[in-house]
């Protein structure tokens, strides 16, 4: 018997299955949404990712709408997001998905652990690609101080920022036959389009000084992988050059009329 997305979860371990197989529908719904345009739809499903996958996450990583601002004029998204988050255990998660290492003598609970590990890692990594992702949906909505919150989010946690490398290096065969360092944020990195979205966001919010910080980065990057920084960096930085110089053209007229 074939259960679907839209039932109840059976109250086992495959209730973890459950989860990930809904937050992966979640998060393809989101991008299709994202493709057709339809940017509160997109928020919608890249917010439900997380309540699918809330149970299973390390309990220090901020829900959605914990970042988001409650001007945003999705609010009837954010209110339930949040409802729901609520209802994530505050104790630490004692289901078999992060449960502790398997005896010695219990191979078969020993290949079971290893499945659970291998979920808990792509439910922690399609929440960071969904982070991710969301950032970018604020962006051209206009909520600029949500889109900044969503990218720091990532680039500011280890695991998540773990995550996001790892869904990186996996779409390369070359990178997974051993444990590598973080690679340099280029603009072709996961992480890279979440310093690019999140540096386009300050210059939206006139913050030139944080979104110098986040182009400097990018193009230290492409230094150390010698790669030449793509057409989207060279438009921030020219951004931002513009951005000060009109900002102190209105500062200097602002004088002027003060002691004129």
């Amino acid at each position: 018997m074939t259960t679907s997305l839209s039932a109840s979860p059976p109250p086992s371990a495959s209730k973890a299955e459950h989860c990930l197989q809904s937050a992966r529908a979640a998060k393809a719904a989101g991008n299709a949404a994202l493709k057709a345009n339809d940017l509160r739809g997109a928020s919608f499903q890249y917010k439900k990712v997380y309540l699918f996958v809330a149970e299973y996450l390390p309990h220090d990583v901020a829900g959605p709408s914990t970042l988001a601002s409650s001007t945003s004029r999705d609010e009837s998204n954010n209110g339930l997001v949040q409802l729901l988050q609520q209802r994530r255990p505050r104790s630490p998660v004692k289901a078999p998905l992060l449960s502790s290492a398997p005896p010695p003598d219990m191979p078969a609970a020993a290949q079971q652990q290893q499945q659970q590990a291998e979920q808990a890692k792509e439910m922690i990594a399609l929440y960071a690609t969904s982070l991710n992702n969301l950032a970018l949906v604020h962006l051209k909505l206009g909520r600029y101080r949500e889109g900044v919150a969503c990218a720091s989010a990532i680039l500011d946690d280890s695991k998540l920022r773990a995550a996001l490398d790892t869904t990186h290096n996996s779409a390369d065969p070359s990178k997974k036959a051993a444990a590598r360092p973080p690679q340099p944020p280029t603009s072709d990195t996961p992480a890279g389009r979440a310093l690019l979205r999140r540096a386009s966001c300050y210059v939206k919010l006139a913050e030139w000084a944080a979104a110098e910080a986040d182009v400097a980065t990018l193009m230290r990057a492409h230094a150390a992988a010698g790669t030449a920084p793509d057409a989207a960096c060279v438009q921030l930085t020219e951004s931002i050059r513009h951005g000060r110089k009109a900002e102190t053209e209105t500062e200097k007229k602002m004088m002027q009329r003060m002691f004129s």
